[in-house]
Order: C-alpha cells, then sequence, then structure tokens
C-alpha cells in the first residue's frame, strides 16, 4: 500500500521525496501558525460557559407569573483583560548576546500578534483593558533624552496590539491607561518623567467606563503608594474624591468592577485556589521597583470607597483568587468582593500556559444589585492561550524525522534494497542497490545488456542528481560488489550466498558512508527544505500584522 501510494506520487503527480518533505513542513507552520491557535481559542467561546440565557428566561418567567411585564433581556457586555504583555525589549535578560535577544525579542512579539489577532477575531470582544506592565523595561527610559528610544518601543507595541480602524477612536477602543510597576516604577521611587510620558501616550492612570450597566474602575494603586511626593499620589485621591462627588443615583444602582495593577493586600496564607500554577501562594513583599500586593491601609480605603463586587488585578503573572470582606459604616454593612488575579499574556513570564482573563457582565435595567438579593452580574473564566513551545515540540519531531528520512534514503538501500526507495527518487544509493538487487536474482526483468545499463545508469544519474562524483560512486560501488560476487566460490548463477552478499553490502555500505557526494546531496536537500520552509514562515509572520 505504501509502495503504491509513493509510486503515483512520483509517476502520476511527478514528485519526488523532496517534494513531500517540503509539503509536510510547509503543513506544519500552517497548522502551528494559523490553525493551532484558532481551535485553541474556540475552546473559550462565550456561549460554552455564559449562564445568562438561562438567567434571563428565568426572570422572564418569574416576572410574568407576577403580573408583571418581562424585564428587559439585553445582551451581555463581553470584556477581554490582558495582564502584564511586558514586551521584551532591551533591558529584558541582560545576560544574553545581541541576537540571542533579537531572536527572543521577534519570538514573543510574533506570540502576541497571533494571540491579539486571533483572539479578536474568534472571541469578539466588546472592549479590552490592559492591567499594566506594557513594557519590560519602560521605567529605564529615565530621561527626555531617552524619550525617542521610549518612542520607538511605543510605536513596536502599538503595531502588536492595533485596533481596527473603525474602533480607534469609539468607545469600544482598547484602554491601555492602567500602568504596572515595569512602565513607570513604584511607590516613592516612582519615575515622574516616565509617569507623565505614559499619561501622554495613554491618557489618564486612573479613570472610569460605563460598560454593560456596570461601572469599570481603573485605579492607579502604584501612585496611591506613594507617599513622598503629592503631585503623584495626589491624583489617585482626587479620581476617588471626583468619581464619589460625580456618581447620581442611577449609577449607584451599578454594581461596580475595579481594575488594579497591584492585587489588594490579603492574608498571605490564603489560597490562591486551583488555577494557579505555582504551589506558592501570593506572598507579601518588597523589592527594588516593585511590591505584591497594595498596603493593608490603602486597601481598606479602596474597597470600602469603591465598593466593587468584583476586583481584576495583574503584577504576578499567575492566577489567583480570593475574597475580600469589608464594612461599609453608616449603617455597618458587611460586604464581599471577589478579587481574579490574571495570567500574563505572555510566553517569557515564567508561566507555561499564559491565559486572557474573560469577563461577561449582565445587568439588565431594573434587575436587582446582587447586594440588595439580586442576581449575580459578572461571570468570568480564563481562557488558556496556546501552548508557547508546542510548535518547538512538533518543529522538533519533524525535524528529527526529516534527517532520519534522509539518512535512511541514502545509506539503507544497499544494506536492505527494497522497491520502495526506487518509488522514492533516485539517489545514486538507490540505483546502485536496485541494479544489484535485478544482478543478483531478486527480480524477475531480464537484466539489460552490459553497455546499455551502463548508459542508462549514468544518464539517469546525471539527470536526476547533480554531477560525475555520483556517477563514479556508483561505478566504484558496483565494481566491488561485482568483485565480491565473483569472488564468492560458493556462489551461485543466480545469486550470491548469504555471507557473500553481507560482506558486499556491509563494503558498499562503508564506502558509501564516507562519500562526500552523498553528504553534500543531503546537505543539499536539507538547505533547500529549510528555505522553503523559513520563507513560509517568514511569510506568515509578516502578514500577521496586516491582519485586523
Amino acid at each position: 500500500m505504501v509502495l503504491k501510494f509513493a509510486t503515483f506520487f512520483k509517476k502520476k503527480l511527478r514528485l519526488n521525496y523532496l517534494h513531500v518533505l517540503c509539503l509536510l513542513w510547509l503543513l506544519l507552520i500552517y497548522f502551528t501558525e494559523r490553525i493551532y491557535p484558532i481551535q485553541t481559542l474556540q475552546k473559550c467561546n462565550w456561549d460554552l460557559w455564559e449562564p445568562w440565557a438561562d438567567q434571563a428566561a428565568t426572570a422572564a418567567a418569574a416576572a410574568a407569573k407576577d403580573g408583571g411585564s418581562p424585564l428587559p433581556i439585553g445582551a451581555p457586555a463581553r470584556l477581554g483583560l490582558f495582564g502584564d504583555p511586558q514586551i521584551i525589549d532591551n533591558f529584558s535578560y541582560p545576560g544574553r548576546n545581541y541576537f540571542l535577544k533579537r531572536a527572543t525579542i521577534f519570538i514573543t512579539d510574533l506570540y502576541h500578534r497571533k494571540n491579539w489577532v486571533f483572539a479578536n477575531q474568534v472571541l469578539r470582544f466588546d472592549r479590552k483593558f490592559f492591567l499594566g506592565d506594557l513594557f519590560d523595561g519602560g521605567r529605564e527610559w529615565k530621561s527626555p533624552e531617552e524619550d525617542a528610544e521610549w518612542e520607538l518601543e511605543y510605536q513596536r507595541f502599538m503595531r502588536i496590539f492595533s485596533d481596527p480602524p473603525k474602533v480607534r477612536d469609539s468607545e469600544a477602543r482598547t484602554i491601555f491607561s492602567l500602568p504596572g510597576n515595569h512602565d513607570i516604577g513604584f511607590g516613592n521611587t516612582l519615575m515622574q518623567g516616565a509617569h507623565a510620558r505614559f499619561v501622554k501616550h495613554f491618557g489618564e492612570t486612573s479613570s472610569y467606563h460605563f460598560v454593560g450597566n456596570h461601572t469599570v474602575i481603573l485605579l492607579d494603586t502604584i501612585a496611591m503608594m506613594n507617599t513622598d511626593n503629592d503631585k503623584v499620589y495626589r491624583r489617585p485621591y482626587e479620581f476617588l474624591n471626583e468619581y464619589i462627588m460625580g456618581v447620581n443615583d442611577e449609577m449607584k444602582q451599578q454594581p461596580t468592577v475595579l481594575l488594579t495593577h497591584v492585587p489588594l493586600f490579603r492574608d498571605p496564607h490564603l489560597s490562591c485556589g486551583a488555577k494557579r500554577e505555582s504551589k506558592e501562594n501570593l506572598p507579601y513583599v518588597k523589592g527594588y521597583q516593585y511590591q505584591t500586593m497594595v498596603s493593608p491601609e490603602i486597601t481598606d480605603t479602596i474597597l470600602t470607597t469603591i465598593q466593587p463586587v468584583a476586583v481584576f488585578s495583574g503584577d504576578d503573572h499567575d492566577a489567583c483568587y480570593i475574597q475580600h470582606n469589608y464594612t461599609v459604616s453608616d449603617p455597618p454593612i458587611k460586604k464581599t468582593a471577589e478579587e481574579y488575579t490574571t495570567k500574563s499574556t505572555s510566553m517569557a513570564m515564567g508561566i507555561s500556559r499564559p491565559g486572557i482573563q474573560m469577563l461577561s457582565l449582565y445587568h439588565p435595567h431594573g434587575m436587582p444589585d446582587p447586594e440588595d438579593g439580586g442576581p449575580r452580574s459578572f461571570e468570568t473564566k480564563i481562557c488558556y492561550l496556546p501552548n508557547p513551545f508546542y510548535p518547538f515540540i512538533l518543529f522538533f519531531l519533524l525535524g528529527l524525522f526529516t534527517m532520519v528520512f534522509l539518512l535512511s534514503l541514502n545509506f539503507l538501500p544497499v544494506l536492505i534494497p527494497t522497491p520502495m526507495y526506487r518509488a522514492l527518487g533516485s539517489h545514486p544509493a538507490v540505483v546502485f542497490a536496485d541494479d544489484s538487487k535485478a544482478k543478483r536474482g531478486f527480480s524477475s526483468a531480464a537484466p539489460p545488456a552490459a553497455d546499455e545499463s551502463d548508459e542508462f545508469r549514468n544518464r539517469a544519474i546525471v539527470n536526476k542528481r547533480t554531477g560525475t562524483a555520483d556517477i563514479e560512486l556508483v561505478s566504484s560501488l558496483r565494481y566491488e560488489d561485482e568483485e565480491n560476487h565473483n569472488s564468492d566460490d560458493g556462489n551461485s548463477a543466480g545469486g550470491l550466498t548469504s555471507s557473500g552478499d553481507s560482506k558486499g553490502a556491509l563494503a558498499n555500505a562503508s564506502r558509501l558512508i564516507s562519500s562526500a557526494a552523498v553528504w553534500k546531496q543531503i546537505m543539499r536537500d536539507l538547505i533547500v527544505i529549510f528555505a522553503v520552509a523559513s520563507t513560509f514562515f517568514a511569510i506568515l509572520s509578516i502578514t500577521i500584522y496586516w491582519e485586523e
């Protein structure tokens, strides 16, 4: 069956082994760069996990039973929360040489871009929010003289995470304005120049947005942690006061969702849940330009002022789920807020499975607030991004298969003559093995005349391979085989004894393995395969930046 298949490719389609290998590489590259990412993201489709259809039907039925009009069902607002993309730059991996660092930047940028494009195409978010740490070394460009270099990094970032033209100036545009400690520094060591530059390009670092009958608040908790410079810490506190004063009665009925880069304080011994990769809980530690949690005092201020039903944070790169219990005075009311620390979307942040935090908001007008006995108004899920190392494993396996196949095609026909090798191609070893097989009586076909067979062999090799070195190799191998054939007294007229056959085959294999012509042919095949595969990969890598 396999022999017929190989013969069909060669005779009917005029394809040889090299065409087939190149085709395998093209198919694998297309699978890893296009099919696999889309298939992975399709597992996160909203309809697979959103509960709103059943909830809306139940609410409508209850209202109708009481004689009232059904509540407006509406549609949920679907948000994508992107944590810590932290694009690699010249300040990342200081021990790596230039070429390795450029390769790292290329691979991680491509991973970000593919996931961004296909996540938008497959999941179709209504709004997208980034949770800080857009850059890895954004805070390191400190002086105005270095702004030009940072500007190049900004343009690179926007090429990766670009919005389609139709939404760039609309309410559906992506919100990048929440800073991380890698963007502007942290607390008392916050870089004011980096902070001002961030605001100039992305907007105010604290803001609120009305989405799906919810109020989504982005709060710059990094600036709130500063205690030395009132110009820095005053801005987020003023924002909170303005927000409280500006909230009308209708807005107060809407549930609030808080987005912060730094997780709020909790007992470090609290479990983070089953979704966390690390076996350790979220610690409470401080270091150069970072702190793993907001201080307890500021956490209490944030919770009692905003009173969120849910908090989403970044910074840690790994998933963590906990609940905050707090009390609001006048009159004292105990409340609970769920906090989800999101996974990083980057493949270079020390986790095996990056992810996007999907957030679905559903709170139709007239529906009671969750804290007043109404149904839960949000659902969230981690959408795991494609395994960043899976393509490399597949490339390695196909590369190993390619090398073994080429070595077998060049060397095995001498030891194990079979029609399969003739169907696959016409290497020098294949031609010689097939000719020896006919001479020894392994084939029912009558051998051609000596002159005709020599002419046929030489012409076939010149036309299908590349030069005289191959002809000389086959001639020398054939001559040695004939010597082995004639020197064995036990040979019959139709073939060799097993001893003579083995000695001749081993001698021929030894000559073939030591031949530069065969190794050159293998290298030529590998170069052709690499050129075809790398060209196709480059085309896909370039065109992904054209997609929206």
